[in-house]
């Protein structure tokens, strides 16, 4: 299975790589996903522990998450992560509803 997004994305002034990882984690720390304000990149893991593919809307919800923490970096929001989780959800529904993709399958 192939997923595909954007390749970046501007928040403020920077420009952000936005990067699937066809693995389970992007860190070794097991991390679903990780953005990085110095080096300006975002990762996303698409596949589960098992070997299985994540659900397009469980990458979708992990991406806006990530988005959403750089996003308070660069506007120094001061959202703590249980805040950060409450409004990925929120956003993933609101653009499910409007019909909106942030991840494709490419399969």
């Amino acid at each position: 299975m192939r997923f595909r997004t954007l390749p970046t994305i501007q928040i403020g002034g920077h420009e952000y790589d936005i990067e699937l990882c066809n693995a389970p984690a992007v860190s070794q720390h097991g991390h679903q996903g990780d953005g990085h304000s110095q080096a300006m990149s975002i990762r996303v893991a698409t596949q589960l522990i098992d070997g299985g593919y994540r659900k397009v809307s469980d990458v979708e919800e992990i991406l806006i998450h990530e988005l959403l923490h750089q996003i308070n970096i660069v506007w120094s929001c001061d959202i703590d992560e249980t805040n950060i989780e409450r409004m990925a959800q929120g956003l993933l529904q609101v653009f499910k509803q409007y019909g909106f993709e942030l991840i494709q399958n490419g399969d």
